[in-house]
């Protein structure tokens, strides 16, 4: 992950790469994956020794295409059945999510590959984290630092990204795209913004979940 606090993708990469390092396989393949998507950004991580690059949010068969193509061949299951299997479940869902619903749940689906189980895991960890996710940012307007701003909207807006909530993620993209700019007005009034939609998103996820909770 290239923007990962304390070592991020580049600086792990350089002690991965160099030969005086404590690592174990320096050519092991290192594939980059950032939510920026800016212009240069796939040429700088292949200049620092990455051997691939895969933008945020991660579609699954993006990722394993990235892989394969730097592992040994070897025998693989049809992705034709794999895909049918998630497109069947995306159909599924989509007969039950509302057009107006904060999330959209099939393209979640697809990216953790049609993986329900998984999909509920990370619906709770979310329902679990967002409330002191979103302290987080609240606290980092509050002292004024950029820099704290991006780190904290950054990391709710990867986790808004999962779960395909496209409305969220734009509001915390647009508090993160004031940090970095380092210039805070209006970051008091997009901040809201972003509160305001992950409480409608973790209000749907919080009756979807009760409503498939099986009762005595």
């Amino acid at each position: 992950d290239c923007q990962m606090p304390e070592m991020d993708g580049y600086e792990a990469t350089h002690a991965i790469r160099d030969p005086n390092s404590t690592v174990r396989n320096h050519a092991i393949p290192i594939i980059a994956m950032t939510a920026n998507a800016m212009k240069g950004d796939r040429e700088e991580c292949l200049a620092v020794g990455m051997d691939d690059y895969v933008a945020k949010p991660i579609n699954p068969h993006k990722l394993a295409e990235a892989i394969e193509r730097h592992l040994p061949d070897e025998p693989r299951e049809d992705s034709s059945l794999q895909e049918g299997a998630i497109a069947t479940r995306s159909e599924q869902s989509s007969n039950k999510t509302s057009t107006k619903c904060p999330y959209n749940k099939p393209k979640a689906l697809e990216r953790v590959g049609g993986d329900e189980d998984l999909f509920d895991e990370l619906v709770a960890i979310f329902l679990d984290d967002a409330p002191n996710a979103l302290t987080q940012v609240h606290q980092a307007v509050s002292s004024g630092d950029p820099e704290v701003i991006t780190r904290t909207a950054h990391t709710l807006k990867g986790s808004l990204e999962v779960l395909a909530a496209d409305d969220a993620v734009h509001a915390a993209l647009a508090v993160e795209t004031l940090g970095r700019s380092g210039n805070l007005a209006g970051v008091q009034e997009a901040t809201a913004a972003l509160a305001g939609e992950v409480k409608r998103l973790t209000i749907t996820l919080q009756r979807e979940t009760a409503e498939v909770i099986p009762t005595e």
